[in-house]
This record gives structure tokens, sequence and C-alpha cells, in this order.
């Protein structure tokens, strides 16, 4: 997505917070606007509040109630940005270490990229996106350039996520260069690249243990 596809419009500052918070989160860029300011041309998508939403001029529009998560609202922009009604094959890139990168691909397009700081957090993000994210298929794939890490990671995920998910190890060789663009801090290039090439890796299907029926 480039900059300004999608438009938080409120005067809540709650509303405005969660929202934001939630972009950040995923790396995506937005325009912060005011309900009395003029919504720009190129803008596809407005997140607004219930309060707000009669001074928005938008032929999509997304009213956001503020104690509902965020995901949920930023799942439908996406979509709707898109084209789509739902995910077709939802990938789960990961490149695990102290530092984990994690990047989500839609039929091969980046819907979001984290940095997180551990593999738990990692296993529970996972989860939750997967118990939230309506897909035809989902997949899961863990670079194996950290074993330990890695082990503990599928061992989690084993357990926590769905059957029908499929968890793949990917060989991370080749994965770490970041591209020369503006759009990667530098803090964040190395972690955030490998999480997307080896989104994109054919990888190796690991027997899951976890059998729901």
């Amino acid at each position: 997505m480039i900059s300004g596809d999608i438009a938080i419009v409120t005067s809540s500052g709650i509303a405005y917070y969660k929202l934001v918070t939630e972009l950040k989160k995923r790396e995506l860029a937005f325009l912060s606007l005011t309900p009395n300011e003029a919504i720009p041309r190129n803008v596809r998508a407005v997140v607004t509040t219930e309060r707000d939403k009669k001074k928005v001029i938008h032929p999509h529009v997304f009213v956001y109630a503020v104690d509902d998560d965020p995901s949920h609202i930023i799942d439908r922009v996406i979509q709707s940005i898109k084209g789509k009604d739902g995910y077709g094959k939802l990938i789960f890139g990961v490149d695990p270490g102290k530092r984990v990168g994690l990047a989500v691909l839609d039929d091969g397009s980046v819907v979001s990229t984290r940095i997180l700081s551990s593999i738990e957090e990692t296993a529970t993000t996972i989860l939750e996106a997967v118990n939230r994210m309506d897909a035809k298929e989902k997949i899961v794939k863990i670079g194996d350039g950290a074993p330990a890490y890695q082990g503990a990671l599928i061992e989690l995920l084993d357990e926590a996520l769905p059957s029908d998910v499929v968890i793949e190890s990917v060989e991370e060789k080749g994965t770490t260069r970041p591209p020369r663009t503006r759009l990667f801090h530098r803090r964040r290039a190395k972690d955030v690249y490998s999480a997307i090439r080896i989104a994109r890796r054919n990888g190796r299907k690991v027997n899951r243990r976890r059998n729901d029926a």
C-alpha cells in the first residue's frame, strides 16, 4: 500500500490512539485528518467513529467502535483496498531469534510486518491472527537459521494452532540482505526482509502432533 491509501478521520483521542497503534504495528502508511478536513482523492478507505461519520464524505467509510479490537477493522480495510471479501492463501513468514521478524502475506502480497521481542509473543500473535483472519489456506513458514528458536516456536505453535494450519521449516540461506529502499528502517530491515523472503520460499512440511479429530 502506498502512503495515503488509508485515512484516520476522528476527533476521538482514544480511537485515534488505538487505530494508529494497530497501523504502526503492521507498518502501514496512513493519513491523520480531522473531521473538518478535506479527504484527498487518493485515499481509498477512511476509518472514523460513530460520532464523526456524518462529517465524512467518502465512498469507503469504516466505522470503528472504541471498545472493539482495532485489528478487526484494519483487516476489513485491507481487504477492501485489495478488492477482496476475504483472504486467499495466508502465509506467516517468521525469522526467529532474540528479536523475531514476522511478515503476513495474502496470495503473495504483504499484508503486514512486525518485529516481536520473544518466541512466546510471536506464537501468541500468530495464533490471534489465525483465529481472526478467515482464509482458504493458512501456512506458517519458519526460518531455520536459529535452530533453537525455531524448535521452540514450532513446539508452541504445534500445540496452539488448529490442526488444519500447515507449519513449514524454510531454509534461511540468502534471505537476510535487505533491499536498498527507504521503506525499510535500518534497525528493522534485516528481520522484516528475511521474514518476507521466508514467507515466499518453499519449505519442508512439519508433521503436526495435534489432531482435532
